[in-house]
This record gives structure tokens, C-alpha cells and sequence, in this order.
């Protein structure tokens, strides 16, 4: 923010800048100068204020200060572990401090004034003749100033962060020379900006980095603040202060929670692998063979082992169905691999819902011709443990993807997927979307911002091959033009 030449010099000296440091110093130094003076005092504040809140409020209270943070969790919330309270303490320390309503617990006379007071200022207060001018600034400045989600704009590393309010559409320019290094344009953070001698500087962020890809939830929320109202003002956004945080820690939760593993019907992974006792290893494949959709059982019957009868002894194939309702996309699901070796048939499916499926199936097409004898059941923990196996598992299959990635039939056969994916998304409705198609979203100003923070999101993200990398980033691209976004 620029100084004008009538302001206190940022350097402290007390005299005006135009007869201090303009001429020995331009902007850019004299406002790095005046952050590093105001981050210091600031610093130099925060023992004196917890220290005053440890001497004036027992430990019962302040664990109800927390309690608030926290939107009030059960004790056996996951919001309130131990790792919780050490990740988020960059934000429920200074607002406990600057935000918090200690009122009815200093004394009978602030008690009933029906003002809120802070920590800070309840500090300020006892002690008016003992603080600093900055120190009474930055209490100033800082209590009751909200917190909110911002969007980075622009990042000068080292220097500052361009920052755009979700809720409001203010924009500001802080001083942040730590975070702007970790910091990228879309990137959403949760934290508090305030004014302190013509500095715009942070006070409290977030340590979550908040992906542009949730930003529609975030919208979602601004429409309920906003209702009924021209604007939303910093004084609204204290009083949603709760379920601006409830959102945040909501977030926090979700990025830092491992997704749970599902196969592409949406039934939990879990391994199994079945194990049966057959009479023929070809009447077998003739009542089994039409599991598979994608192959006729005489195709399948070329791929097979037989004795010097022509009879099959083994065989492997892939139980599958047509389509996928969740991806629409997919002409085929696989559901599972089957194996007949001799006396021994295998299936080898990735959930227990799909394991009982098969257990009755081949039930009802073998009956008495097919013994159950076993089902080894593995989770993901139990395979990931096997480390060693699976890296070479990995590097096999790896090794096999990139020479099927490599085949011209395999590439179109992808787009062709994708196109169909990305045709029908326009139509689809979404629930980030508050239930509504992109196609209808994009004709109001939330909508139309919703989306593009969706399309942005997926166009950037990283897809396992760069092959899908390149055509997403394709399909994207019509999309974008199709709904006018280009």
C-alpha cells in the first residue's frame, strides 16, 4: 500500500516520511520496513496478552473459549484431537485473544455493559498508561475484525499476496512474507486481514491450503449470508462467525482425512479372493463363460488351455457387465477376474458386495458341480504392507500401461470415453452446484463463478498419465467454450 509523503515513516524514527526515508528508500523497502516493525510488536504482544488471559481466567474457562472455537464438538470429535488443537492453533489462539467475548467473566461492571470485549482489549483497558502506541494499534485494529475465506489474486514471493474476499469482494494487497512462498494464484486460505498504520498484513491464517475446487461450496454459503442483503459487510461475516469456521474446520477435516478406497460401483474395497472345488474344468467354462460381456465364450475358448480331447483345463477371463452407472462413460465394467485351473476355479473381486454376488451366481449356474471351499479376504492396510511385492507389482503394471498407452487404437478408444464424459457432465446435475447442471449454473453470476472454479480445478489437476492429462485438458477446453467460458 503506498505511504503518502505526510505519513509517519515506517521506520519508527517519528518524523514524516517525506523528511525521513523517501528519499533514501522507495516504496517497496519503506513498507517491508514498516511490516517487520509491526510483525515484531505484534510478536512482542502475544506472551503479554496470554499471559494477562492465564492470570485473570482459570483453565475452565479458556477450555469453554476453545469449546466455542471449535463450535462446541463432542469430546470424542475428530475436530478436537490433539493433532487438530496443534495444527489449528495459528487461528484459535489470536482469535481466543482478539475475537473472543470475555465480557462476562472479567467483572460485574463490564458484565453489564452491552458491548463485547476481547482479551486484548480488556488487556488495553488495565493497562492504557503502561502500552505502547503500536501495541494499542494493533488491539485496535485487530479485535473483532473477522475472519474469512480469501482467494490469492497474485504473489510476489517473499513480499506480498493479492487477496480477494469470497463473501465481500473486497480485494487487498497484505505484507506476508512467509506464507506468499507456499502460496499460488487460485489458492483459497482461511484468515483474518487487517489495516495497521496503512499496512494490510495477515493476522491469523489457516495452515490448510484450500483447493479452488471446493471454492463452490464456499459460494453456496455466501448466498446464505447475503440473503436479503445489498451487500455483505465485515460486520455481517462476525455475525455468520461460526459457520464461517464450522466451514473451515468442515474443510480442514475433509483435506486431511485419507478418502475412503471404493471400486467404480461405490462399494468399499476390500479383496477377495474365492476359491471353489470343480468336477470339469469345461462344463465349468460352459456355464461360466457368459460372465464375461466384452468377449464371446468361443473367442475366450481360443485363449485356453486343453487336453488331447479339446476339453479345457484352464483358462482365465474377466467377469464384466455392460456400462457403469456412475461413469457414464464406460461402455464395460470389469467385476472381477475368474480362473479355472483343473479342479480349482478362483475369482478374485474387489468388494464383499460383489463377493457375495459371485458365491450365489456360481451357485445358481453350477450348483452341486462347484464346492465353496475358501475366501481370503485382504484390505487396502493389509496390501499396502506388502510393500516390497507390490512395488514390483506396480513397476510390472506400470511397465505394461505405458506400452498400452502407446497403441493408437487404445488412445482414440480413451477420447472417445472422455468426449462422452464431458458431453453429458454440461447436463449433469451436481451436487457442488447445489444440485443444478452447469449448463443452468453459468446463467447467474454465482453459478457462472462455481463453475469456472470446478473447470479450473480439473483442468490443472494431475491425472495419473499424461496422455489423459493432455486430452482432459482438451475436453475441458470445449466445455469451457461450449458453456461460453472460453
Amino acid at each position: 500500500m503506498k505511504i503518502g509523503r505526510n505519513d509517519a515513516c515506517p521506520c519508527g524514527s517519528g518524523k514524516k516520511y517525506k523528511k525521513c526515508c523517501l528519499n533514501k528508500n522507495n516504496v517497496i523497502p519503506a513498507i517491508d520496513l514498516a511490516y517487520k516493525r509491526i510483525s515484531k510488536a505484534y510478536k512482542d504482544l502475544e506472551p503479554k496478552l496470554e499471559n494477562y488471559m492465564l492470570k485473570h481466567f482459570n483453565s475452565e474457562i479458556i477450555e469453554d473459549a476453545l469449546y466455542e472455537f471449535f463450535c462446541w464438538p463432542d469430546e470424542e470429535d475428530e475436530y478436537f484431537t490433539e493433532d487438530a488443537m496443534e495444527s489449528l492453533q495459528d487461528l484459535y489462539r489470536p482469535w481466543i485473544l482478539y475475537n473472543w467475548d470475555c465480557k462476562p467473566d472479567i467483572d460485574e461492571t463490564w458484565a453489564k455493559k452491552e458491548i463485547e470485549i476481547t482479551i486484548a482489549e480488556a488487556y488495553m483497558k488495565e493497562n492504557i498508561k503502561k502500552i505502547s502506541e503500536m501495541e494499542k494499534k494493533l488491539i485496535k485494529g485487530i479485535s473483532h475484525m473477522p475472519y474469512c475465506f480469501w482467494e490469492v489474486m497474485g504473489v510476489k514471493p517473499g513480499q506480498s499476496i493479492d487477496l480477494k474476499n469470497i463473501m465481500t469482494g473486497k480485494t487487498v494487497t497484505v505484507q506476508e512474507h512467509m506464507g506468499s512462498g507456499s502460496l499460488n494464484p487460485k489458492n483459497i486460505v482461511f484468515a483474518r486481514a487487517v489495516v495497521i498504520d496503512n499496512i494490510d498484513l495477515l493476522v491469523g491464517m489457516g495452515r490448510t491450503i484450500i483447493p479452488i475446487g471446493l471454492k463452490p461450496t464456499l459460494i453456496e454459503l455466501r448466498k446464505e449470508i447475503k440473503e436479503g442483503r445489498l451487500l455483505i459487510t465485515d460486520e455481517d461475516l462476525l455475525e455468520w462467525d461460526m459457520e464461517l469456521r464450522e466451514a473451515y474446520l468442515d474443510i480442514d477435516h475433509h483435506l486431511h482425512t485419507p478418502p475412503t478406497m471404493q471400486n467404480t460401483d461405490g462399494d468399499l474395497l476390500e479383496f477377495h479372493k474365492l476359491i471353489f472345488e470343480i468336477k470339469d474344468p469345461d462344463v465349468a467354462f460352459g456355464k461360466l463363460a457368459s460372465l464375461c460381456t466384452v468377449e464371446s465364450p468361443e473367442a475366450l475358448r481360443k485363449t485356453a488351455e486343453s487336453d488331447e480331447k479339446g476339453r479345457i483345463t484352464k483358462v482365465n477371463f474377466s467377469w464384466t457387465k455392460k456400462g457403469n452407472k456412475k461413469i457414464t462413460y464406460y461402455e464395460n465394467t470389469i467385476l472381477g477376474e475368474v480362473s479355472i485351473d483343473h479342479k480349482k476355479l478362483t475369482v478374485q473381486v474387489n468388494s464383499i458386495k460383489r463377493a457375495n454376488r459371485i458365491r450365489k451366481e456360481i451357485k445358481t449356474r453350477m450348483g452341486s458341480d462347484a464346492k465353496f471351499k475358501l475366501d481370503a479376504i485382504e484390505d487396502m492396510d493389509s496390501i499396502m504392507n506388502h510393500s516390497d511385492e507390490n512395488s514390483l507389482k506396480y513397476k510390472k503394471f506400470q511397465e505394461k500401461h505405458d506400452a498400452m498407452m502407446e497403441n493408437p487404437e487404445i488412445q482414440q478408444q480413451l477420447q472417445k470415453m472422455l468426449s462422452k464424459h464431458w458431453d453429458d457432465w454440461v447436463d449433469i446435475k451436481l451436487p457442488a452446484l447445489g444440485n443444478i447442471t452447469p449448463r443452468k449454473a453459468v446463467k447467474t453470476a454465482d453459478g457462472r463463478e462455481a463453475v469456472e472454479a470446478l473447470l479450473y480445478d480439473i483442468e490443472t489437476g494431475k491425472m495419473p498419465d499424461p496422455l489423459l492429462n493432455e486430452l482432459q485438458r482438451k475436453e475441458v477446453q470445449k466445455v469451457k467454450k461450449e458453456l461460453g467460458l472460453d
